[in-house]
């Protein structure tokens, strides 16, 4: 009975041990997020962004880019521009809210998004 005991406390202190280590690498990601490219569209969901992510698309002169973001924590930097040239568009600190980016010439334009342990969401439609 007392072997039986002693097996069921081990069995309950590895689990515990696992647990925590799960927990540990779980929250040591650098990055967590949901990523959907489409034509005409082009979001991100974060539960955590330390990095920089990037999506190219064709753009006309004339063109807009909706810009959709929710910031819950941390900062996002927004860039959109033909590369090489001056961005069209760059920011930070925004925390919510919708806004347009005029596009003024025709060309393959990047956007990117850089997340310093940000929290939250971004979407870009081209109109």
């Amino acid at each position: 009975m007392v072997i039986g005991a002693g097996i069921g406390l081990l069995g309950v202190v590895f689990v515990f041990i696992g647990y925590f280590l799960m927990y540990q690498i779980h929250m040591s990601r650098d990055s967590v997020f949901t990523r959907n490219a489409e034509e005409n569209r082009y979001a991100l969901g974060c539960k955590i962004l330390n990095t920089t992510l990037e999506e190219s698309y064709s753009l006309e002169e004339g063109d807009s880019v909706t810009v959709a973001m929710d910031v819950m924590k941390g900062e996002f930097k927004i860039c959109i521009g033909i590369k090489g040239d001056e961005p069209v568009y760059t920011g930070n600190g925004i925390i919510c809210g919708d806004f347009q980016v005029n596009i003024p010439k025709t060309g393959d334009y990047e956007i990117s998004v850089t997340g310093k342990k940000a929290v939250g969401s971004v979407s870009f439609t081209m109109d």
